[in-house]
């Protein structure tokens, strides 16, 4: 919808005959309309949200309303705030599943490393799973910086018999850059 009504203003800049004008303001307005009811219901469901965290209903429904309207800072944001008052509940699974996903909206969406390192973080430190370990071996990889090896330690740790040997050649390897050198050869 935003798209849309940008593309619609656009149009209507070039446009010279009124009955025409006529006909794209009032598309103009109806994109409007919808625009607003989007709010006001992501506005309710956020109001949900204050009074019971981690409502499922009202945090699915508003995840998918910002999703679909590409608002990915507050989608983000409101993922990463729903983890936070979960934590403090303790109610640690849905928490952290939580912080991955939002982890996962500052790195594809957002394209925010730190910030998705730091969420994945809070995720481990909660529960330890594979999927925040992956993304975090993936993310400090692009960084460059020993970093990673630390994630693939613990990534070695969840490691199932059979994926082992495959996680410690790759720890080896990020060992094996010129900082890690004497790690490496433990490892091995």
């Amino acid at each position: 919808v935003p798209e849309e009504l940008a593309l619609r203003k656009a149009e209507l800049s070039c446009l010279a005959e009124p009955a025409e004008r006529l006909d794209v303001r009032l598309r103009i307005v109806r994109l409007t309309e919808l625009l607003e009811a989007r709010d006001a219901r992501v506005t309710m469901l956020k109001q949900n949200l204050d009074d019971v965290p981690g409502h499922a209903v009202s945090l699915e429904a508003a995840v998918n309303l910002l999703r679909d309207a590409r608002r990915d800072e507050e989608l983000c944001a409101l993922l990463e705030g729903q983890a936070r008052a979960l934590s403090q509940r303790n109610e640690a699974v849905r928490a952290a599943r939580l912080f991955t996903e939002a982890g996962d909206v500052a790195a594809r969406a957002l394209g925010d490393t730190g910030r998705a390192m730091s969420l994945y973080e809070s995720s481990l430190a909660l529960v330890e799973t594979s999927q925040a370990i992956d993304e975090l071996v993936l993310l400090s990889r692009r960084q460059e910086g020993p970093g990673c090896a630390v994630w693939l330690e613990h990534e070695l740790r969840l490691a199932s018999e059979r994926e082992r040997p495959e996680v410690v050649v790759v720890l080896a390897r990020t060992q094996l850059e010129p900082v890690e050198t004497d790690r490496s050869l433990t490892t091995l």
